[in-house]
């Protein structure tokens, strides 16, 4: 993996809360991936560890999370990998900390599953201090606007932290919370930017985006890998809560940087 970054790159995801990074996940890295996923659809994972949360709904949004770097190495090599963890140092702007994966996760969405709840990832770290992140959300297969690619509010990023959302999956209207922390923030309209990326490109947002994801309307999956990633000087200040996996420590580097 070799990931380049620009100056307008780095301005351009610190004005929007997004960047695009297309072709940089091998086929053949991705083929290897793909080729695993119907083993951990049943439960089989490579070393016998099984992931921390499992949810695999044959209708909805398929998700596989966790350390999913202990229990697949195909996996753990895109997610320890130190270039990925060098360019989320970079646009985050911890460059002299280095960076750590603190989740993983595969995502799949099968034909005809609806809308993701638009929310914000940062809000599921907040146990964390400081409570920076940076998502990498990596395309398996193509993701098109008719397979229920991901969706983002540019700028959002900078209305600060807000409440996690009830429910990832089942919600009525799936942009309603988003649009609370909007008016909350003293923003009026907003526009949804809806990505129509190939496979191989990485998609980083800023963990304080809100995002989410379109219904599936085309007779093709949708899968993904996310990675989630902070600076390494990150603090555990509670672990009594269901998406921390343990103490800030036990999160392994994935780029050493400049550390101080």
């Amino acid at each position: 993996m070799k990931i380049s970054l620009t100056s307008e790159d780095v301005q351009k995801f610190r004005n929007d809360g997004v960047l695009l990074v297309p072709n940089i996940l091998e086929p053949s890295i991705i083929a290897k991936i793909l080729a695993r996923i119907p083993s951990m659809l049943k439960g089989e994972y490579a070393t016998g560890i099984k992931p921390a949360e499992i949810k695999i709904d044959p209708t909805n949004t398929q998700q596989i999370s966790g350390k999913l770097w202990e229990s697949e190495p195909e996996i753990k090599a895109v997610v320890l990998d130190p270039e990925l963890g060098r360019a989320c140092a970079i646009l985050g702007d911890w460059e002299q900390y280095g960076s750590k994966a603190v989740h993983s996760s595969l995502w799949r969405k099968p034909p005809g599953a609806p809308e993701t709840t638009i929310h914000q990832d940062a809000a599921y770290v907040d146990t964390f201090i400081p409570n920076k992140l940076i998502t990498a959300l990596i395309a398996l297969e193509n993701m098109t606007i008719e397979a229920g690619s991901t969706q983002y509010i540019l700028g959002s990023h900078k209305w600060g932290l807000g409440r996690r959302v009830r429910s990832l999956r089942e919600s009525e209207d799936y942009t309603a919370e988003a649009k609370t922390a909007a008016r909350e923030a003293g923003v009026g309209n907003f526009e949804i930017f809806t990505t129509n990326v190939e496979s191989g490109t990485i998609v980083f947002h800023d963990g304080l985006l809100w995002h989410g994801a379109g219904r599936n309307n085309s007779q093709q999956q949708r899968v993904a890998l996310s990675c989630a990633i902070m600076p390494a000087n990150i603090k555990t200040v509670s672990v009594d809560d269901p998406y921390v996996f343990g103490e800030a420590s036990e999160y392994p580097f994935t780029w050493q940087g400049k550390l101080i």
